[in-house]
């Protein structure tokens, strides 16, 4: 999404980056799923994106064809992160224990 002119998102770094929370992750089964359903339209240059999702499919795309990877993304089945979607409260404490 675009943000209005003034709005933090409208300056660098900020416009240039996109966490994806939850279940927006493009890399998520069911989103998988839809981008082979409903794959957005192909862009030909980065400029050209209206949508942080349309960049990550634009750039996935390139470096899958720069380096010749065979990436199928319609086909993709990765399954539920192995970390998860967050960290949980144990993975916090031992992270925090491990750094004492």
């Amino acid at each position: 999404t675009i943000s209005p002119k003034g709005h933090i998102r409208s300056h660098r770094p900020y416009s240039d980056f996109d966490h994806y929370t939850g279940s927006r992750k493009p890399w998520l089964p069911f989103r998988i799923r839809e981008y082979a359903e409903n794959p957005p339209a192909a862009i030909e240059n980065i400029d050209d994106a209206k949508c942080p999702d349309d960049m990550w499919y634009h750039i996935l795309e390139k470096v899958n064809n720069d380096h010749e990877l065979g990436i199928d993304i319609t086909k993709i089945n990765v399954g539920r992160p192995t970390l998860g979607l967050f960290p949980t409260n144990n993975m916090m404490h031992e992270s925090n224990e491990a750094r004492s």
